[in-house]
């Protein structure tokens, strides 16, 4: 106790008490400001992967409903709300592959498809499966 006491006495330690603990406060802010920006930039990656992804799949359901009327129909690039789509169609493998781009996001589908004729109506079907996307 009377260390402790004879301590506090003596000139300039508890300014440099007062200065320790200030750049204790200073750090542990300084560190949950890094974190808290962080987890911001990381849910903004989340949000635009979400809607890479849903941009490509807009990309298929266009190709989806384009090769009934056009079975040749190459696929197509477009702008859409703040982000793109690439659609690209490979009759011969019967793939379609759309790829959605949202400022650094991308996402990537592939869908296998099949065309048949429906035997009553004569209407072009497609049928499609998501491949492991």
């Amino acid at each position: 106790m009377r260390w402790s006491a004879h301590c506090l006495n003596e000139r300039g330690m508890v300014t440099g008490v007062v200065l320790a603990v200030v750049l204790l406060v200073l750090g542990i802010g300084g560190a949950m400001l890094q974190l808290s920006a962080s987890e911001g930039a990381s849910a903004g990656g989340y949000i635009d992967g979400m809607a890479a992804h849903y941009l490509a799949e807009a990309g298929v359901k266009k190709a989806v409903s384009q090769l009934p009327q056009d079975p040749l129909w190459p696929g197509e690039s477009a702008k859409l709300g703040e982000g793109t789509y690439q659609v690209t169609v490979n009759p011969l493998s019967g793939k379609i592959s759309s790829t959605g781009k949202v400022r650094t996001a991308a996402r990537q589908l592939t869908v296998s498809y099949t065309i048949s004729e429906d035997d009553k109506t004569g209407n072009k079907i497609i049928q499609y499966t998501w491949d492991n996307n």
